[in-house]
This record gives structure tokens, C-alpha cells and sequence, in this order.
């Protein structure tokens, strides 16, 4: 589903922040391979 008009992803998060390679890293660690997150 895509809003009409599409402008920018940024407008629909309140935070939209840039993250560091550490943290990208870092968040598949906090999941076991094959667990599920809200909406899976």
C-alpha cells in the first residue's frame, strides 16, 4: 500500500535518525535465526 501522494519515507517515522555500521551490525544478535517479530 503506497499513500497517495508519495513523497518521503522519513515523514512516516517520528524518528528517522541515521544509525552507525556498529548498530546495524548489532540488531540481528538480538534475534535467534528464525524468530518471528511482530508482523511475520
Amino acid at each position: 500500500m503506497v499513500p497517495e501522494p508519495f513523497e518521503a519515507i522519513g515523514g512516516f517515522y517520528r524518528d528517522f535518525s541515521e544509525v552507525s555500521d556498529e548498530e546495524v551490525v548489532a540488531k540481528p544478535a538480538r534475534f535467534p535465526s528464525g524468530a518471528r517479530t511482530a508482523g511475520s
